[in-house]
């Protein structure tokens, strides 16, 4: 009896982002922190520089002296035990799910946290963009040459969205 071994693939959506949008880029570099952000996913993994970012809105509530910014994996979490302890005093509604994904590097988690922490620092919101389909060589809008799957991307056209539309 022989088999037939057939590959499924799985199409969830565009990746996470892995940059941090401009608007949040511009308030980490305005708060002068120690280190500068070039690579979010590993910057802000060890949480050193989230408990920077806070101590700057929370300065009675955050001692930088007890934060290490280091590689190892025990510095990291000692760091963010630290920081879930003023998320929990402050109410601070920063999941364990979302912090344990920076933690462990995960695609987009960190770029997501920031955004997430911007939103509520600064109580501004960030702009949402709705992806348009794109053109085909058929003529149709959102065809592929993937089998029907539908291929999204943002286009210069895209439709800015308020935060309250998006749900």
């Amino acid at each position: 009896m022989s088999r037939t071994l057939t590959a499924t693939t799985v199409v969830l959506g565009p990746p996470p982002p892995q940059t941090l949008p401009r608007e949040v880029l511009k308030w980490v570099h305005s708060l002068d922190l120690s280190y500068s952000v070039k690579n979010p996913k590993r910057d802000f993994a060890n949480g050193f520089l989230v408990a920077e970012i806070f101590s700057r809105y929370y300065p009675n509530d955050i001692s930088m002296h007890s934060f290490e910014n280091g590689l190892k994996m025990s510095c990291r979490n000692d760091n963010w035990d630290q920081l879930q302890k003023l998320f929990k005093k402050r109410q601070i509604p920063i999941s364990n799910a979302d912090v344990a994904q920076v933690i462990q590097a995960a695609d987009g988690a960190a770029a997501s946290l920031m955004c997430q922490i911007y939103t509520m620092l600064t109580k501004r919101t960030l702009p949402v963009f709705q992806a348009h389909d794109r053109p085909t060589t058929d003529g149709t809008m959102g065809g592929s040459l993937d089998h029907g799957k539908q291929d999204l991307y943002a286009s210069p056209e895209a439709t800015l969205l308020e935060p309250e539309a998006v749900g």
